[in-house]
């Protein structure tokens, strides 16, 4: 019935909320060769790292919901805000928009892309599709001491008292299953994977408190003890079954906006 219900629904679901307050940092131009009598070279390294920068800001207010889907974003108002020069800005929007957070709009600005259920259901359809394949290949491929790394990262994310520490425990748990297995595309996926979800958690309040429900972090260690074993057949259940479980969840918090 949920399916059903969301396949007639499947529209925008989130709105904006409003720009963001200032950060009140201070203007941090990027430097010419000319007025510091540097080398063209070093001007670009050093402009290249304020756009690298500035990127991470921008993404991570995007993953923290602190700028909500739909909402606009305008390079002059963004470099107010953010203290930097509109070239940063817009080298920073021009690699959020072709990794996907954010989208164009001819003479207005860009849009923070929409989180739809669609969307959902497609990063669980991927993550269903590649982890369990991943998790065998690391079960084969691990040592003693990397399982006892994975075991950390479930610790960590048992312990945790806030939804940022419960998801970086949470995320490293799932991508450093990929770089066991040895596939560096996979890893990368998963890390971008893996964002995904963090925006969801934090669009969604009432997915925070499951990251450290009894059943998550049973999944995990159980999923850990088969790849001790060797136990494949159990490693690819538990993970195939544990991605199914997540998608389930995230659309029924979804629902309850």
């Amino acid at each position: 019935m949920l399916l059903s219900w969301i396949a007639v629904k499947d529209v925008i679901f989130f709105s904006s909320a409003g720009a963001v307050g200032s950060s009140g940092g201070r203007r941090d131009t990027p430097v010419s060769s000319r007025d510091k009598g540097v080398s063209m070279g070093a001007a670009r390294d050093m402009r290249l790292s304020l756009t690298e920068r500035t990127h991470a800001l921008l993404k991570e207010d995007i993953l923290k919901a602190r700028r909500r889907p739909e909402s606009l974003l305008i390079e002059q108002e963004l470099a107010e805000e953010y203290g930097v020069s509109k070239t940063p800005i817009r080298e920073a929007l021009r690699l959020l928009a072709h990794e996907g957070w954010i989208m164009v709009l001819p003479r207005k600005g860009y849009l923070v892309r929409p989180l739809r259920f669609e969307d959902v259901r497609e990063v669980f359809a991927l993550r269903q599709m590649i982890e369990p394949t991943l998790v065998v290949e690391a079960a084969k491929r691990s040592t003693p001491e990397q399982l006892d790394a994975l075991e950390r990262h479930i610790d960590d994310q048992e312990a945790a008292t806030d939804t940022e520490a419960a998801l970086n425990a949470a995320t490293a748990f799932h991508v450093d299953i990929a770089t066991l297995s040895g596939n560096r595309r996979a890893e990368r996926m998963m890390v971008n994977l893996g964002d995904e979800v963090r925006r969801m958690h934090y669009l969604v309040p009432s997915l925070r408190n499951r990251l450290t429900e009894e059943a998550e972090i049973k999944d995990h260690r159980d999923l850990v003890a088969a790849m001790r074993r060797l136990d494949i057949e159990q490693a690819y259940e538990i993970m195939d079954r544990h991605s199914q479980e997540s998608l389930r969840q995230k659309l029924q918090g979804l629902t309850t906006i």
